[in-house]
């Protein structure tokens, strides 16, 4: 039975970590022994995984200890599994040198953000492969290592709903939409969907709009909404739990994606395999590789509110159209995107890697670990904060 280590910093309410639960699920279909390692601090979803069955081992921060002792820590205890998936791990990276050669050790990385780059890939020459959740995501990640390193696109999976083909729509009902994920317009573009609710309205397009989320920007884009829909049109339910948030997705037509950048969006899988369609920016290599225009949803430019508008109003003017696009949304998402071909792409990928010569340094990279690494912890930060008052490192 293999043994597969799944290490993150910490487990937090996120697209990462549900992603994680899903595949630690199919593979334990699979076959694999699975255990969450998390190496920084203990998260609101800390027991979730725990519900599920999996073990999940504590290597926290010892302020007595030093960064250097806590990367050991972190390699006595990932010793004796077969690979580890690192999500974004700091310390863990730190430690890849201690692991066996039998150790198959595979950074994951999940998004654009720099910081996925620079933490996933710090000690590269100890890791032997990297996954990448996009196509965008993989062209980013190769800038930044050998032509020659293993570098694997394995698109995000979910659980997926029962596949049944949604009923007709009532031509004469206002057409249900909705917005679900984080209330942030830096990254998600939710301030664009107060200007897209006013431009349907002008062009009196029939619509209801759920938002489902919290975030920063929610109380700015509550009032924007308010002043463009009636109470009846609009429901704002802030966060709620997995199940209420599937239900509501299950009950809508229309998906609002209009982001500025993403990893691999959960949120888009999870509409299209409820035959929910999606009106998405355009995200090279992240999105179109997902929507096949006009097939199974429609991409607009970023950012372009009156592309929004246009998209969705002719959905709403053209009932069948809607339909094959809700059928293809579910077809392709039940086809390409489910937890269990995630984990069999994870496990091929695993043992084309355990085929291939593998050495390590046999040390801490401390370089990973930032300044004072050999330091107490405790030390280390009042050191770094002195440090920094003059200047000195800017870590």
């Amino acid at each position: 039975m293999p043994r597969i280590a799944l290490v993150v910093y910490a487990l937090n309410v996120g697209g990462m970590e549900t992603v994680l639960l899903q595949l630690a699920l199919a593979l334990r279909r699979q076959g694999c022994e699975v255990t969450f390692v998390v190496t920084e601090a203990i998260g609101p979803w800390h027991a979730e995984p725990r519900r599920e069955g999996f073990e999940v081992r504590e290597v926290l921060p010892d302020p007595r200890q030093s960064r250097i002792r806590h990367a050991q820590r972190i390699a006595e205890c990932l010793r004796g599994h077969d690979a580890c998936l690192l999500n974004h791990a700091r310390f863990a990276q730190g430690a890849l040198g201690l692991l066996p050669a039998s150790t198959c050790a595979i950074a994951v990385l999940h998004n654009l953000d720099v910081k996925i780059f620079r933490v996933g890939l710090a000690n590269a020459r100890n890791l032997d492969g990297a996954v990448a959740v996009g196509e965008a995501v993989r062209r980013e990640a190769a800038r930044h290592v050998p032509a020659t390193f293993p570098l694997r696109c394995i698109p995000n999976g979910i659980r997926l709903p029962d596949p049944a083909p949604r009923r007709a729509r009532d031509a004469n009902a206002p057409m249900r939409l909705v917005y679900l994920g984080r209330i942030e317009h830096g990254q998600k573009g939710v301030l664009y969907l107060s200007a897209i609710a006013e431009g349907l309205r002008r062009q009196d397009v029939a619509f209801t709009l759920d938002v489902v989320g919290d975030g920063p920007d929610l109380p700015r884009l509550s009032e924007a909404l308010a002043g463009h829909l009636p109470p009846a049109a609009l429901r704002i339910h802030g966060a709620l739990a997995p199940e209420q948030a599937m239900q509501v997705l299950a009950a809508s037509e229309v998906l609002l994606l209009p982001s500025h950048f993403e990893g691999m969006p959960l949120v888009l899988l999870e509409a299209m395999a409820r035959g929910v369609v999606p009106v998405a920016s355009r995200l090279e290599g992240i999105t179109d590789p997902v929507i096949e225009e006009g097939c199974n949803g429609l991409l607009v430019d970023v950012g372009r509110v009156e592309q929004f508008v246009a998209a969705i109003a002719g959905l709403g003017a053209d009932p069948e159209r809607l339909a094959r696009l809700s059928a293809g949304a579910l077809a392709r998402a039940h086809e390409q995107f489910g937890a269990d071909r995630m984990a069999q792409r994870y496990l091929a990928f695993i043992g084309e890697l355990r085929d291939r010569p593998s050495a390590r340094t046999g040390s801490v990279d401390a370089a990973v670990l930032g300044p004072g690494a050999r330091l107490p912890e405790g030390l280390r930060a009042a050191a770094v904060r002195l440090l920094k008052r003059l200047g000195l490192v800017t870590a």
